[in-house]
């Protein structure tokens, strides 16, 4: 698949950047008054003037808070963003720059691509705002903002599940989404209309369905901004996708018959565990893809519609049982060969299939609107998997179990300096990272690049955070990671014969993958809060091999395993652990001993809306911020708080369910909390500090002690009360630390020789002038010593992608000191003149910088110099370059990218 790491910047600002001057001088005084706060509340000086001082500022900022209040609450003008939130004055670049922490990175996709978004440049067209005022959210969802020396009017366009949690909302110009473009037939249409596929606020409020004798409009809004985010997710064009070949077929509902442990969600009352007959959805978020057009199983996205696409011959299928004919979602039916179906989607992965007509309707506006399909995240194959603590903290084992399973982890630790593997797969530069960053990417190609001094040191700073998260439980294992996947010949049974309740190939308590050899296999998704252990039968057969040939792991029909493990089949990971391994040993163990089975607690659904500003608004403010880092943390204390009881299992059982309605809290606005003994129970062991192994997996400084006491109330002699020790018990987690190893590193060749040219568009550097390369030079040295404090720590942007920008903005500013010393110096001239300067006159400088900056340019002079392959300037794709001085691999490329350079020399013309 190509690359998905491409990204595009945007800004990402927090309400605060909307204020008028008043509700700014106010803002400023507050923030002032908060960092105040934080200072006196960690102040080691335990006086009555620091309470005082503290008393003081808690009722300015509550006097301050309400007059801010009242100012957002009384100004109903349409608010505008606030330049000076976006840019700051660079002294050592003379001129105006974006800030570092209001920019952030997203990776490229259908919405990024649809909307015409650079992945050159910071884009002004969309802004994502995190809201800490509602009060100014609501205003500018209302009514929308203005940016820009136009005053370009910006309209709230969606916010992702994951964007809900963090209170974070996208908008976008709107003169972007109502660009005019005509399609093949010469109709116009939006932006807008490619998006969201002729599904508007006034289709959907106008759908009616009939609850019983009541009767609902609309739909689930927060649900409807997710669908709607769909096209955020980033993936690849999917080129040769054709809507005509696609049709949306009913879900497989069967009635399964398992034991579960049933909560009831109201009362927090425990029932003893029973078989109970319960409906489950077999084909939810899984859909069927011809192998002629996919080998791997692979995620897709188009407009309101998402999931796995798994290879599987359905027409082989059709032909053995004697029937082509399918019916679809709305009752219309299809054969498979006359109608050409190639892709078989089910209702679950067009979410709202419900609002059109037919599949002809859906697919007649998909072309209209020359709509796009993506894919995303297509199989790999991994050579190991690590499990978390989740996955051990659950497990009663012995000292030597768990030093047996951490066994290929020392091993690592003790190798990391002298064996090539562990050094790459210690690095990240490996096939399975998906996202690889240059210097990986370089590493994978031209692996002598370890014995370079760079890599030397990357592997000292990585050895000891390899040594912290083995202490925190990050143990390799034997196993694969991999999709997990229903019984779909049973799915495939069902749609050719109506058969409801199929056979299928999987017996109950079996699996199949051919990627882990026959045998009792452990499978792992996480979260992992209670003891959810898949023990089941890896098995074998003919028709097995036969019908299910992706690297994907299938599960039976039969059982609740996907209740234990809370998966559905949209694209659902799972960790699967090797037979005849300790770890699977000793987890059906404690799966068999303590009689483990599903928990089972009636889910809610939120009722239907119609939508409007308004009830958008509401929608949101009511899901912001779901605290589910917390009740796992909580979850961890009970497993960590000494040796297991019904109590604590009971509290961890609570735990659990709360925890999963608040995941789903976004979408359904349902959260029952815990009460009455359930609250009492939860909040006798979560009170606790932190578990002592939390030091090295959450940098904890207070935490329990390594072996866990348990007390109760005794008298002495002399009738004075004290705790009484009457058990000692050491968390398996606590182990660790006397488990894993702590060898100091040795350096051995692991590789050929290092030849620093190869990084270099020229093996002979020629110098174009002293002066320009002790710009250069001086330019790096300087960001260097300032490059933290470009990225602010209490900035908006999402941690993994927060120096993206920061590495482009470093290199404009050197490129830009370049260019006062030599106007048309290139950035390739610049990436050169800093390898030869860290290779040959300074061995021993930093190069990581470099590598952030100027890494896109020495990867493609590797992928160049070792297989004549170079990365097209203009669409990124690779092609075969007959010199190194060609930047295109087309002469259509040629043409745009010429176009890009002149409108930016025509930009930096004007700015000067």
């Amino acid at each position: 698949m190509a690359n998905l790491t491409n990204q595009v910047l945007v800004y990402s600002v927090s309400t605060d950047a909307f204020f008028n001057n008043e509700e700014n001088q106010i803002g400023s005084k507050l923030m002032d008054l908060r960092i105040k706060k934080n200072e006196l509340l960690s102040s080691e000086e335990n006086t009555g003037e620091v309470d005082d001082l503290l008393k003081d500022v808690n009722e300015s900022i509550n006097t301050l808070s309400k007059e801010l209040n009242v100012l957002l609450d009384n100004n109903k003008d349409i608010r505008t963003l606030r330049r000076d939130h976006l840019y700051t004055y660079n002294k050592e670049q003379k001129k105006e720059v974006n800030k570092s922490n209001k920019v952030v990175a997203l990776f490229e996709s259908s919405f990024t691509r649809l909307l015409g978004l650079s992945t050159k440049d910071v884009n002004e067209s969309v802004v994502i705002v995190k809201a800490y005022h509602y009060k100014a959210l609501e205003n500018l969802i209302n009514k929308g903002f203005y940016y820009g020396d136009d005053n370009e009017e910006f309209v709230f366009w969606s916010s992702s599940a994951g964007q809900m949690k963090n209170k974070k909302c996208v908008f976008v110009k709107k003169t972007i989404l109502d660009q005019k473009r005509v399609n093949d037939q010469g109709v116009e249409y939006t932006a807008k209309d490619s998006l969201i596929a002729g599904l508007d606020w006034g289709r959907i409020n106008n759908t009616k369905f009939n609850k019983g004798e009541d009767v609902e409009y609309g739909i689930n809004i927060n649900k409807y901004l997710a669908y709607l985010s769909l096209q955020n997710t980033a993936t690849v064009k999917w080129d040769d996708f054709d809507i005509n070949q696609v049709i949306v077929v009913p879900d497989l509902e069967i009635d399964v018959t398992d034991t579960v442990e049933f909560i009831d969600r109201d009362t927090y009352q425990i029932h003893p565990p029973e078989e109970k007959t319960l409906p489950m959805n077999v084909s939810d978020g899984v859909g069927l893809i011809l192998p002629t057009l996919a080998d791997k199983n692979f995620q897709f996205r188009i407009p309101f519609g998402k999931g796995l696409l798994s290879p599987y011959d359905f027409l082989a299928h059709a032909k053995k049982v004697g029937n082509y004919e399918v019916v679809d979602v709305w009752g219309e039916t299809h054969h498979l060969v006359n109608d050409n179906v190639k892709i078989i989607l089910s209702a679950s992965q067009l979410k709202t299939w419900k609002y059109y007509n037919s599949m002809e309707e859906y697919r007649e506006l998909f072309r209209k609107y020359e709509c796009e399909a993506g894919k995303c995240n297509e199989e790999v194959v991994t050579k190991d998997i690590h499990l978390n603590y989740q996955y051990i903290q659950s497990l009663d084992m012995e000292f030597d179990e768990l030093e047996k399973i951490a066994e290929k982890t020392n091993d690592d630790i003790k190798q990391l300096g002298n064996k090539k593997n562990v050094m790459l797969r210690s690095l990240g530069a490996t096939e399975e990272n998906e996202k690889k960053n240059n210097f990986q990417q370089a590493l994978l190609m031209y692996d002598n690049l370890l014995n370079d001094s760079h890599a030397k040191e990357m592997i000292k700073s990585k050895k000891s955070s390899m040594v912290k998260d083995a202490k925190s439980g990050t143990l390799r294992a034997d196993g694969k990671r991999m999709f997990i996947l229903p019984d779909l010949y049973a799915y495939c049974e069902f749609l050719l014969t109506g058969n409801k309740n199929p056979e299928g190939l999987l017996n109950k308590g079996e699996v199949y993958t051919k990627k882990i050899k026959a045998g009792t296999v452990d499978i792992l998704r996480s979260p992992q809060l209670y003891r959810e252990h898949g023990i089941q039968k890896n098995t074998r057969g003919s028709d097995l091999s036969k019908w299910f040939n992706t690297g994907a792991i299938y599960i039976n029909n039969k059982n609740f395993l996907a209740r234990l493990l809370q998966c559905d089949f949209d694209g659902d990971q799972v960790n699967v652990v090797n037979p005849n391994t300790k770890f699977v040993e000793v987890a059906k163990r404690n799966m068999e001993a303590d009689k483990i089975v599903p928990l089972y607690y009636e889910m809610s659904t939120a009722p239907l809306q119609t939508l409007s500003e308004k009830s958008i608004y509401t929608s949101l403010i009511s899901s912001f911020g779901s605290a589910i880092g917390s009740i796992s943390n909580d979850v961890t204390k009970v497993w960590n708080s000494g040796k297991l009881d019904k109590d604590k299992q009971d509290a961890i059982k609570f735990l659990t369910m709360y925890n999963n309605f608040m995941i789903d809290f976004s979408k359904t606005n349902f959260l029952p909390k815990p009460k009455g003994d359930a609250k009492r129970l939860i909040r006798q062991y979560t009170k606790a500090k932190s578990p002592y192994f939390f030091q090295w997996a959450k940098d904890k400084e207070v935490f329990e002690d390594k072996v866990v006491a348990e007390t109760e109330k005794d008298v002495d002699e002399n009738g004075k009360e004290y705790d009484k020790v009457i058990s000692e018990y050491m968390p398996v987690m606590n182990m660790l630390e006397d488990i894993i190893v702590d060898k100091r590193i040795t350096f051995k060749s692991v590789a050929d020789t290092f030849d620093y040219t190869k990084l270099m568009s020229v093996v002979n550097f020629k110098s174009e002038g002293k002066d320009l390369d002790k710009a250069i030079v001086s330019a790096y040295k300087k960001i260097n010593r300032r490059k933290k404090s470009m990225i602010d720590q209490n900035s908006e942007t999402d941690k993994e992608n927060k120096y993206v920008y920061a590495a482009r903005a470093m290199k404009d500013e050197i490129m830009d000191a370049a260019r006062e010393i030599e106007e048309d110096v290139s950035d390739v001239y610049v990436a050169d003149c800093l390898i030869y300067h860290f290779h040959v006159t300074n061995k021993n400088g930093n190069k990581k910088t470099m590598w952030e900056a100027f890494g896109d340019i020495i990867v493609t002079n590797l992928n160049y110099k070792l297989n004549g392959i170079k990365i097209c300037q203009y669409c990124s794709d690779g092609f075969k370059a007959k010199s190194h001085k060609n930047k295109y691999c087309s002469d259509a490329c040629s043409k745009e990218g010429e176009k890009i350079i002149k409108k930016v020399k025509r930009k930096k013309a004007k700015n000067n």
